[in-house]
């Protein structure tokens, strides 16, 4: 990437085809951001060279650009919309829609915002994270300077982006993250659309004090004061967004707002009800939610109960049948009430990793017939006996030594091949010296001996 050649070029005409760069928007660890004109049409975009400090990794991202494919399909008033790529001097750049010099972040650095304004701008925050998250992608790195202003409309920019750069730093601020914003379940890279969620608590709770809610004299400090360190709400803020800050930067994902769709009701006044979470998408730039884990001292999102699990595990065995056995018009009937009575599809987060297994202290439900089979059991571990626990040592050893004589014999193998190389090359120049020298001989005898 040459970076001093484009920074002694960008300015010249026709450096981007068909645009002209009119100034510099900004700089930061993502890459450097110029205002740029299209020359056929006179609109404003914004242009974002991307920084790879690391080139072992710039292939990789180079083949991560493609994503950006699925992400410029993407058209919502509240997201900055992604036109083009591209590449030049070896830098990959990316053409977006151009949504304003003003960042929140600059706004926010006046003070905080008044309750009407921060009110509206936050509505529109979260109707653009609302329509990423129902296209299955995760923004990842939800801050204030991402959030770009025109007026009184505000923007969400670079979703998507922090997986491209990501792997080319080494610090924790970049790429997954930033530490002042980031859910405690990033520190374990476990992140869901929920950490996006407890972003926009943390940018809700500075919008209306003016300040980030846990401050470190290091990136590690803040994170840990994130994942154990009590929330405190200045009594400046008052209901209903003390409790959507209180319930948005909930320790454990299962005690926070499920769904964005959630947060916009509460502050429309409209009846809150519990939404399907967008499901696991295998699309570029987010990955699989985790594993759910036991509910925290937050509270308020209950488990699957046991008559659901029972009632899976019945349905779990009903579609095994109807698998196995297509032609059965009984089970396949069956099966088809189940799933129009939407039985079968995901009640929440939790269902997504439903394996319709149930808990060891509760009877197992019997069959609803005979001709249904129950579930195949997991294989018992196989204990191992006492001649084994006693030759075990003597097969480690033996595999040890059988791989350090591979080793060798690599080695030595490597050395002989390289040493018959050199024995090679010596040679071939000693052959073409006593050529030389017996060549000269034939011309003047007594002064090539003189001079051997």
């Amino acid at each position: 990437m040459d970076w001093e050649g484009f920074f002694t070029s960008y300015r010249k005409p026709g450096f981007i085809p068909g645009f002209e760069i009119v100034n510099k928007l900004g700089s930061g660890v993502f890459g450097e951001v110029y205002k740029a004109r299209k020359e056929s049409i006179g609109k404003f975009y914004a242009i974002k060279f991307l920084k790879v400090t690391d080139e072992r990794v710039s292939e990789a991202i180079f083949k991560e650009l493609d994503s950006l494919r699925f992400f410029a399909q993407i058209d919502h008033p509240n997201l900055v919309s992604i036109e083009d790529k591209g590449e030049v001097m070896g830098i990959p750049y990316i053409i977006m829609g151009y949504a304003g010099d003003e960042t929140l972040k600059k706004r926010l650095a006046q003070g905080a915002l008044p309750e009407a304004e921060a009110d509206e701008m936050f509505r529109q925050i979260c109707s653009g994270v609302a329509a990423l998250h129902e296209k299955s992608i995760i923004h990842f790195d939800l801050k204030p300077a991402n959030i770009f202003m025109k007026g009184h409309h505000a923007r969400v920019g670079d979703y998507g982006l922090s997986k491209l750069v990501s792997e080319s730093h080494m610090t924790m601020s970049i790429g997954r993250g930033t530490p002042y914003y980031m859910a405690p379940e990033m520190l374990t890279r476990k992140g869901d659309h929920r950490s996006d969620i407890y972003s926009l608590g943390v940018i809700l709770y500075e919008m209306l004090t003016g300040r980030v809610p846990f401050t470190g004299d290091s990136e590690w400090e803040v994170l840990r004061k994130h994942e154990n360190q009590k929330l405190e709400i200045p009594d400046i803020v008052k209901p209903p967004y003390r409790g959507i800050i209180q319930r948005c930067m909930c320790k454990q994902p299962e005690g926070r707002f499920q769904s964005v769709n959630e947060i916009l009701a509460l502050l429309e006044g409209r009846p809150v009800t519990a939404s399907r979470p967008p499901a696991a998408s295998p699309k570029r730039g987010c990955g699989p939610p985790p594993l759910p884990r036991k509910s925290g001292e937050c509270g308020g999102f209950r488990k699957r109960t046991r008559v659901e699990k029972r009632l899976g595990g019945e349905l779990g065995r009903l579609a095994e049948v109807a698998r196995r056995n297509p032609r059965s018009e009984e089970y396949r009937a069956e099966f088809a009430a189940a799933r129009a009575a939407k039985v079968l599809e995901p009640v929440g987060q939790d269902s997504v990793y439903i394996d319709f297994e149930e808990d060891p202290d509760e009877p197992s439900a019997a069959p609803s017939s005979e001709a249904v089979p129950s579930r195949p059991s997991r294989p018992a571990r196989r204990r191992r006996s006492f001649f084994g626990w006693l030759f075990r040592p003597v097969t480690v050893l033996i595999s040890g030594v059988m791989g350090l004589l591979k080793g060798i014999l690599r080695g030595l193998g490597v050395f002989f091949a390289n040493f018959l190389r050199y024995a090679l090359v010596i040679g071939i120049t000693l052959a073409l010296a006593l050529l030389i020298h017996a060549a000269l001989r034939g011309f003047d005898g007594e002064l090539i001996f003189a001079g051997w």
